[in-house]
Formats: structure tokens, C-alpha cells, sequence
């Protein structure tokens, strides 16, 4: 469009250069115009000379003659100024045509030049259009490879999400089953129980929460006094006493699979399946003297809390043995703890005396039992408010006729 535009163009101002050459036509005819009137008023001068010449002439043949030069001067000088006029007229009329000419080829030369800043501003932009051209094919033919490519990676990676959520819930759920319910179980988990309802599996308080936790329903159960605390459907928590489960059905623990409805990586139970645990689980403080146990971090299987001040007792019930050989063996099932302001220490609950103590750096031995030289052991944990983790497990038992040592 500007290229067709600006030739227009171009044609005008070709023709205004034509209006110059005029202009020089012109200022010749104007030349002309000028001599054709001095050649009148020297024609007219002369036949004024001859005129007078001639009255002169009656007065002296000698005059007379230089009157007739005069005269025969005289008309050749209007001869000329005539030619001159008549040159001079179409010099006029040459003057104004071409003064028409000038000023047209004064806007041509204009508008030549604007043509040619179009014509040349046209270029840059035919060149840089094929220059984008080039760029787009260049680049489109790269943009086809890696829209390809990353096309791939795209339906791959949605592949991979979903096999990822996949493998992420059941590694959730195995994980969290492999905690609590696989066999042997982990001591705490009581084991999954069918519920029919009538009458109930567990017989005391119960409750139901659209936010229902494992760690919601053992405190509910443990602040009533129950021994035991049940989950079932996801929602559904239970209490009742170790002599409900007498009569109850045991169901295999793989149909204890519902999550929670409150946290999904936690299981609670299934359809008229309850999963039943002790109810000090996740408890932050207890005395016990039974001669074997669990023990877990405050809130478990929850992470434990910030400012935790927790300590158990251990042991020591009636019958124990004094002397010597008695000693309590413990065994880490889990410990989670990264903070090294987190700390768990264990001491003889009697005198005192430090047995052994660990933290986020100084993790006790995996897959190792330590024999504590003690009939009652004394457990605290204390956390501050950073880097919170799941916590620890750990089994105890008394033994009989042990050596013992320290850690």
C-alpha cells in the first residue's frame, strides 16, 4: 500500500522537476520581454528621429540623409521590438505557466521526498517483515519440536500426577496401616472388630464429628476414663472397657481402611468396622506398673505440639524385685524428633540417676533394644516452639535377672 502510494507520489514529483525546466523557459521569455519592449521604445525614439529628420531634411539635403538613417534605424528597431513584444507576451504567458509549474513542482519535490522517506520506511518494514517471517518460521518450527516435546512431558507429567496422588494416598495409607495395623501390630493398636451395632462393639460414650481424628478420639475416650477407644466409618468414635471385647469379632485389619474424616492420613475405622486402640495412646502423661507397655510422644500419630512438658512413669508395681538383676528393656519402634531442643530423657524414677537421654542429634540406635538397670523408669519429654515431627514409639518390658547397664 505505501510502496503504490508513495510512486504517486513520485510521479508528481518527477513532473514538478519538469516545472522547473519551464521555470528556465520562462526567465528566457522574460529575457526577451524585456528586450522586445526596449526595441519599441528605440523603434519609437527612432521614428521620433526620423520624423524630426525630416523637417530637418527641408532645411539641408546633408540632414535629410541622416534623418533617413535614422529612420531606416528606427524601423528596424520596431521591427524588433515588435518580435520582441510578441516574444515577451509568450514569455508572459510562459512566466505564468511555468510559475503554475514551479510552485506544483515545489509541492512535487515535497512530496518526492515524503515518498521517498515512505518508500524507504515501506523497505524497512517489508524487510522486517520478512525478518518476522523468518523468526516465525524459525522459531515456530522450533516452537512445533519443543510444543511437541513438551507436549509429551505435559500428558507424562498429568500421567505421573495421577500415579503420584495414587501412590501418595496409598503410600499414606500403607504407611499409616503399616503403623498401626499390620502384624505384628504396633502396641497401642488393639485390632479391628466388627460392629453390628446391637448391641455395639464398645458399650460406652461414643460421638461423631465430621473432623474426627484418631488423636481427637483417644483424648475424648481418655478423658472419661476408658480404657479403650474405637473408630469406625471415618466419622464414628467409641468407648468402652477391655470386657467389651470379649464378646466382640475380630475382622482382619485391611477392612479397617477408612480414612478419617478430619485428617486423610490417619485410618478410622471402616463400615461396621471398628478399630479400636488403648486409650493412652498419644497420652502426655500416665503412670503405669504393669510389666510391659507402650509409650508414645504426645498427640501420636499426630505431630507432637509446641511447649510439650510430658513425663511418664514406668514399672515398679507391686511384686517387683528389688536388687541387682532387675531391669527394664526398651525398644524404639519410632523416633521422629529433628529438633535438637527436643528432648526425651529416661532416669531411674527412684534415685534419679540419669540412664540415658536423646534428641534430634542424638537419635537412639535403630533396631536395638537397651537394657536400662532399673525396676521403675521415669520418661520426659520437653519441645520448644520449632520443627515440629511425629515423634517416638517405643515397647518396654521388665526382665528378670539382668545384667543391665547405661546407655
Amino acid at each position: 500500500f505505501w510502496v503504490i502510494l508513495v510512486s504517486f507520489w513520485g510521479v508528481l514529483g518527477h513532473s514538478g522537476v519538469l516545472g522547473c525546466f519551464a521555470v528556465l523557459l520562462g526567465c528566457f521569455g522574460s529575457f526577451w520581454f524585456i528586450l522586445g519592449h526596449f526595441g519599441l521604445f528605440w523603434g519609437g525614439f527612432g521614428w521620433f528621429w526620423g520624423g524630426f529628420e525630416l523637417f530637418w531634411g527641408g532645411f539641408g539635403a546633408s540632414f535629410g540623409r541622416f534623418g533617413g538613417f535614422w529612420i531606416i534605424l528606427g524601423s528596424c528597431w520596431v521591427i524588433l521590438g515588435c518580435f520582441g513584444v510578441v516574444l515577451g507576451r509568450f514569455g508572459v504567458v510562459l512566466v505564468h505557466l511555468v510559475s503554475f509549474w514551479f510552485i506544483w513542482g515545489c509541492f512535487g519535490s515535497f512530496w518526492v521526498i515524503s515518498g521517498w522517506f515512505w518508500v524507504i520506511l515501506g523497505w524497512f518494514w517489508v524487510i522486517s517483515g520478512w525478518f518476522g517471517v523468518i523468526l516465525v518460521l524459525f522459531w515456530g518450527s522450533f516452537g512445533v519440536f519443543w510444543g511437541g516435546v513438551e507436549l509429551l512431558w505435559v500428558v507424562l507429567g498429568h500421567f505421573g500426577v495421577v500415579l503420584g496422588g495414587f501412590g501418595a494416598f496409598w503410600g499414606i495409607l500403607g504407611g499409616f496401616g503399616r503403623s498401626l495395623t499390620t502384624c505384628p501390630p504396633v502396641p497401642g493398636f488393639v485390632g479391628c472388630f466388627v460392629d453390628s451395632g446391637s448391641p455395639p462393639a464398645l458399650s460406652g460414650a461414643s460421638g461423631t464429628s465430621t473432623r474426627l481424628t484418631v488423636p481427637l478420639c483417644l483424648r475424648f475416650c481418655r478423658g472419661r476414663g476408658y480404657e479403650l477407644a474405637g473408630l469406625e466409618a471415618g466419622y464414628a468414635c467409641f468407648c468402652g472397657h477391655a470386657g467389651d471385647l470379649r464378646r466382640g469379632q475380630r475382622a482382619g485389619t485391611a477392612e479397617c481402611d477408612q480414612v478419617c474424616f478430619g485428617k486423610a492420613s490417619q485410618l478410622c475405622g471402616g463400615d461396621g468396622r471398628l478399630a479400636v486402640y488403648h486409650a493412652w495412646v498419644g497420652a502426655c502423661r500416665a503412670n503405669s506398673s504393669a510389666p510391659s507397655g507402650v509409650v508414645y510422644s504426645p498427640g501420636f500419630p499426630d505431630d507432637y505440639g509446641p511447649d510439650a512438658d510430658c513425663a511418664w512413669r514406668l514399672g515398679g508395681g507391686t511384686g517387683t524385685p528389688t536388687g541387682t538383676g532387675a531391669a527394664l528393656e526398651v525398644t524404639f519402634r519410632l523416633f521422629d524428633i529433628r529438633d535438637p531442643n527436643d528432648r526425651l530423657t529416661l532416669r531411674d524414677a527412684r534415685s534419679r540417676r540419669l540412664l540415658a537421654q536423646f534428641d534430634g542429634r542424638r537419635p537412639p540406635p535403630p533396631a536395638r533394644a537397651l537394657l536400662l538397670p532399673t525396676e521403675a523408669l521415669e520418661l520426659t519429654f520437653r519441645s520448644d516452639t520449632l520443627r515440629h515431627a511425629q515423634g517416638f514409639a517405643l515397647t518396654y518390658r521388665r526382665e528378670w535377672g539382668g545384667t543391665g547397664g547405661h546407655w
